[in-house]
C-alpha cells in the first residue's frame, strides 16, 4: 500500500506541505479507481478518518446514479497527460448527511511522485443550497407574478362587464326620458366612464410593473394610427370648443410598432392635452427621419410650473393635489404612457411654459423596411383590396343579420335592443347553441364575447371560420379582456374587430354600421 511517506519520500517537500495543509481535499487514484492518497482535509469535510478510504475505491462512496458519469469523465481525461476536467457531485459524509462537491481531476498518471489523476475537492455545500434556494425564490416570485397577471386579467373583466351594463342603460334611459331624469342619467354615465378610465390606468400600470406584457410589432401606417386617436378625441375638443389638428407628410410613414401601446401612448397625450387646454387648441405632429418617428403633442393649455416638470412622469403626481386639486384623474397617464414609450425602445421628454401651453416629444426608433418587406406590404394591401372586394357588400345599414353570443344577461338583452335598430339579432348564451344556428343561417355579422360557458370565444372562433361562408365574415370580439396584447391576440386569432367593455350603445351601432359600407 502506498501512504503519505511513500508519496512524499518520492515526491518534492513543497508538494507535499501544499497538500497537507491545503483547505480542499487532495485525493490521488490509480487508473482502476482505487485511493492512494488523501489530505487530512478530508476528515473535517467529511468526517473520515484517513485509514477509512486509503486503498478503497473511490466510486463506491458515490451514489449509484452519478457512478456512470463520473467514471466516463474521468476516462475522458485519461487518454492526454494533463488533461483536466470540473466534476459536481453529491457524496454522503460520515453521518449520512449528502455534501455537494466540486471537483477538479487532472490526469498525472505516470507523473512521478503522483502516477495517478489528482483530484482537487471542494465543499460547495453551501453555495448548492444558496443556488436552490434562489432557484425556489424565482419560481415563487414567476409563480406570484402569475397568479397577479391571473388577478389583474379577472379584476378588469369583472369592473368592465358590469360597467358594459351601467354604461348602456344609462345611455339608454338617457334617450328616453326628458328634463331632470335624463341630467341624472348623463352623470351615471360621465361618473361610470370615469370609473373606467381609472381601473384601466390603474390595472395598466400594475400590469407594467409586473412586466408581464408581450410586445406585438407588426408593421402598421403611422398616418392612420394617428389620425385615428385624433379622429376618436375630436368629439371631445368639440365639446370644449378647441381646434384639434394634425400635421403629418402627405407620404404614409410605415414602421413596425406595437398598434395598442402606440395609440395608448396617443390617447394618453392627445387626451391630456385637451384636458388641461380651456381656449386655443391642439396639434400633433407627426414626423419621420432615418432612425426614429417623432411625434409632437403641442396644446396651448394651463402649462406646467418649472418646479414640478421634474415629476411629471411620476406614479400619481399631478402638480394641483389635495383638497384643492383643480382637476379630477388618478395622476397615472403620464406614467402610464413613459413606461409604454420606454417598453418600446423610444425617449419621450417635455417643455412647457407656465400660462402658455404644454409640448411632449416622442420619439420611437424606426426599423427600415426592407425592399422584400416593402414588397409584402404591397402585396398584402392588394390582397386586402382584393378580398374586401370579393366578401360580401353590405348595402344596407337596416337590414342586417347579426348573431350575438353573450353569456351576461344584462348586457345581451341591452345589445339586442340597440343592434334592432339597424337590423335583426339572434342572440346565444354559449357559443354550441350559435355555432348549430351559424349552420343554417347565413349571418352577416358576428358578435361574439371571449368568456364563455363551455366553449370559450377563441375556441367558437375557429370553429366558425371553418364553417362554410365565415371564412372571411365580420366577427368582432366584444369583450372585457383588455389587458395590454390582449387585441393584438384576439385579432391575430382571426377576430376582424375587437370591441372593449365598457362601451356606449352608440359604439357598438358605429362600429357594425362601418362594416355595411359596400
Amino acid at each position: 500500500m502506498q501512504n503519505l511517506t511513500t508519496y512524499t519520500e518520492e515526491g518534492d517537500e513543497r508538494f507535499r506541505l501544499v497538500m497537507q495543509n491545503s483547505f480542499e481535499v487532495v485525493v490521488i487514484i490509480n487508473a482502476k479507481g482505487i485511493i492512494k492518497y488523501l489530505s487530512p482535509a478530508i476528515t473535517a469535510m467529511l468526517g473520515f478518518e484517513l485509514e477509512e478510504l486509503v486503498e478503497q475505491n473511490f466510486f463506491e462512496f458515490l451514489p449509484d446514479e452519478l457512478i456512470h458519469g463520473v467514471r466516463n469523465d474521468l476516462t475522458r481525461i485519461m487518454h492526454k497527460l494533463g488533461a483536466t476536467r470540473i466534476i459536481k457531485l453529491r457524496i454522503a459524509d460520515k453521518d449520512g448527511e449528502q455534501r455537494h462537491l466540486e471537483m477538479k481531476a487532472q490526469n498525472l498518471l505516470g507523473q512521478p511522485g503522483v502516477d495517478g489523476i489528482l483530484l482537487n475537492i471542494r465543499d460547495v455545500s453551501e453555495l448548492a443550497q444558496r443556488e436552490q434556494d434562489l432557484a425556489k425564490a424565482h419560481a415563487r416570485a414567476d409563480e406570484m407574478k402569475r397568479l397577479k397577471a391571473s388577478l389583474l386579467a379577472n379584476m378588469s373583466h369583472e369592473i368592465r362587464t358590469p360597467l358594459t351594463s351601467i354604461l348602456g342603460y344609462a345611455a339608454l334611459i338617457g334617450e328616453l326620458v326628458p328634463g331632470e331624469a335624463r341630467a341624472m342619467a348623463e352623470a351615471i354615465e360621465q361618473s361610470s366612464k370615469r370609473l373606467a378610465e381609472t381601473v384601466s390606468s390603474v390595472l395598466a400600470l400594475a400590469q407594467l410593473e409586473g412586466e408581464g406584457i408581450e410586445i406585438c410589432t407588426v408593421e402598421a401606417n403611422i398616418n392612420e394610427e394617428v389620425d385615428g386617436v385624433v379622429a376618436s378625441l375630436a368629439e371631445l375638443a368639440a365639446a370644449k370648443k378647441l381646434a384639434l389638428t394634425m400635421r403629418a407628410p402627405d407620404e404614409s410613414i410605415r414602421a413596425r410598432v406595437d398598434r395598442s401601446f402606440l395609440r395608448r401612448i396617443l390617447d394618453n397625450l392627445i387626451g391630456n392635452a385637451l384636458k388641461f387646454t380651456e381656449k386655443g387648441g391642439v396639434i400633433v405632429e407627426l414626423g419621420a427621419y432615418e432612425k426614429f418617428i417623432a411625434i409632437n403633442v403641442h396644446d396651448t393649455g394651463i402649462g406646467i410650473d418649472p418646479s414640478f416638470l421634474p415629476q411629471v412622469f411620476d406614479d400619481f403626481e399631478q402638480e394641483s393635489t389635495g383638497l384643492s386639486r383643480l382637476h379630477e384623474g388618478t395622476g397615472l397617464g403620464l406614467a402610464i404612457t413613459r413606461r409604454l414609450v420606454e417598453a418600446l425602445n423610444g425617449e419621450i421628454e417635455v417643455t412647457s411654459t407656465k400660462g402658455q401651453g404644454t409640448s411632449f416629444w416622442v420619439r420611437l426608433p424606426r426599423t427600415p423596411l426592407t425592399a422584400e418587406l416593402s414588397a409584402l406590404s404591397c402585396a398584402d394591401e392588394l390582397l386586402r383590396c382584393v378580398s374586401d372586394g370579393d366578401a360580401p357588400a353590405f348595402d344596407r345599414a337596416h337590414g342586417l343579420s347579426m348573431l350575438l353570443i353573450e353569456d351576461n344577461e344584462p348586457i345581451r338583452s341591452l345589445l339586442v335592443r340597440e343592434l334592432r335598430k339597424i337590423g335583426c339579432v339572434e342572440a346565444f348564451s354559449d357559443a354550441e347553441s350559435a355555432l348549430l344556428r351559424a349552420q343554417n343561417e347565413d349571418f352577416d355579422v358576428v358578435l361574439m364575447d371571449i368568456s364563455l360557458p363551455g366553449m370559450n370565444g377563441l375556441e367558437a372562433l375557429e370553429r366558425l371560420r371553418s364553417t362554410r361562408g365565415y371564412e372571411r365574415r365580420p366577427i368582432v370580439a366584444v369583450t372585457a379582456h383588455a389587458m395590454p396584447g390582449d387585441e393584438e391576440r384576439f385579432l391575430k386569432a382571426g377576430f376582424s374587430h375587437y370591441l372593449c367593455k365598457p362601451f356606449v350603445p352608440s359604439d357598438l351601432l358605429n362600429l357594425v354600421t362601418g362594416l355595411t359600407a359596400a
